[in-house]
């Protein structure tokens, strides 16, 4: 059985449909997705992104915003 489903929903089908046991897929757990690191961007690329920012006003905010997540990121880390 090829596809994109977990291999807990597959052996659900077969017990449930395959061999009729309905009771024991609710048993069954199922793995959860594995989690992703976000994206974070090198220091050449936020400089070029905010070179990229024609508007003073707004390459501020995207500057203050940009430090304001860094710093509440940062102890965490």
């Amino acid at each position: 059985m090829a596809g994109s489903q977990p291999d807990g929903v597959r052996v659900a089908v077969l017990l449930r449909v395959t061999l009729g046991h309905a009771e024991v897929p609710e048993r069954i757990s199922y793995a959860r997705s594995p989690r992703t690191l976000p994206v974070v961007l090198s220091a050449e690329e936020v400089v070029r992104f905010l070179e990229a920012v024609p508007s003073l006003k707004t390459r501020t905010v995207f500057t203050t915003a940009y430090a304001a997540g860094f710093a509440l990121r940062r102890p965490s880390a």
